[in-house]
Order: C-alpha cells, then sequence, then structure tokens
C-alpha cells in the first residue's frame, strides 16, 4: 500500500512539473524544485543537441536519397524540403508555434507549426530560403500541415526536427 502511495505522488509530481515546462509556467514552481526541473531540462537539451548532431550525420550520409519530394501519408511522420512561400504569425494561444508555408518541389504548400515552447526558434527566416524537416503529417484542404518537429520531453513520439542553413532545430 505505501508502495503505491509513493508511486501515485511520483506521478502527481511528474504530472504537474511536465504541465508547468508545457505550459511555460516553471516560476510558479517552488525555486528548490524549479532548479532541479532546469537541471533536467539543461540535461534534456544536451541530449537533445548530441541526438540532433547524430540524426543530421545519419541523414547526411544518406544525401544520396531524394527526398525532395516525400510521399505523404495522414498521421504519419514525413521527411523532406521546402521553400518558404509565407511567413505568418507565432500562434501564442496555449503551447505557442511559429508558423510558415513551405512549397516543396511537386508544388505541394505544407503549413509548418513548429512548437517553439519545446524547441528554438528559427532567427532569421525569409521567404525563398529553403528548410528540411522530419516531422507528423496531417492533411489539410490547403495542402497539409507539418507538426511534431521538435524532441518530445515524454519520450512517447517520435522527435522531429527542422533544418535550416545547417543548423538543426528540434
Amino acid at each position: 500500500m505505501k508502495t503505491r502511495i509513493i508511486s501515485i505522488v511520483i506521478v502527481i509530481f511528474v504530472s504537474v512539473c511536465s504541465w508547468c515546462v508545457l505550459n511555460g509556467k516553471l516560476e510558479k514552481l517552488p525555486a528548490p524544485l524549479r532548479s532541479l526541473v532546469e537541471t533536467v531540462l539543461s540535461q534534456t537539451e544536451k541530449d537533445g543537441e548530441k541526438a540532433s548532431e547524430s540524426v543530421a550525420k545519419q541523414h547526411d550520409a544518406k544525401s544520396v536519397k531524394d527526398t525532395s519530394v516525400p510521399t505523404y501519408v495522414n498521421g504519419r511522420n514525413v521527411e523532406g524540403k521546402g521553400v518558404v512561400v509565407t511567413l505568418l504569425q507565432d500562434d501564442t494561444e496555449g503551447t505557442r508555434h511559429q508558423k510558415f508555408i513551405l512549397r516543396d518541389a511537386a508544388g505541394k504548400t505544407l503549413l509548418v507549426a513548429h512548437n517553439i515552447t519545446l524547441a528554438p526558434r528559427i532567427e532569421g527566416l525569409q521567404v525563398g530560403d529553403t528548410v528540411e524537416f522530419f516531422g507528423e503529417y496531417r492533411e489539410n484542404e490547403k495542402g497539409g500541415v507539418i507538426h511534431w518537429t521538435h524532441l518530445d520531453p515524454n519520450r512517447r513520439h517520435v522527435s522531429g526536427w527542422l533544418r535550416y542553413k545547417g543548423r538543426v532545430y528540434q
């Protein structure tokens, strides 16, 4: 019984910390707890940078593969690239997202919804720039949406990324 109560308390603790991180409310946590969470996030970010470098190396090694026109399947991860045709205002409701529209080599338009609560923003992005992506595709009447272009802090979803000017953002 005592073990079960401890397990429940740990689950609640992790849930509250996760909610604070995902909603940008880290300052609401008590100082010792905030320090612990920031330490864990810092280590996660370092691990993510190592993973980003590894992903970049793997993808550079596979550069012979033609990803200019990927196959899009609703609800599945997809890798591709496109040219920025429109920069949109950030979505600041709830979890913050940087938004822009890409056009791939086949002419398909894709809204990229890049979570900037969990991943760094792409600074300096301009119309005409090329962005490579790996994320979950969702079909819509205007072409589609690419999201999950970041690491999943809960490790339940395949981590995605964006690559711009040689830097991987996740």
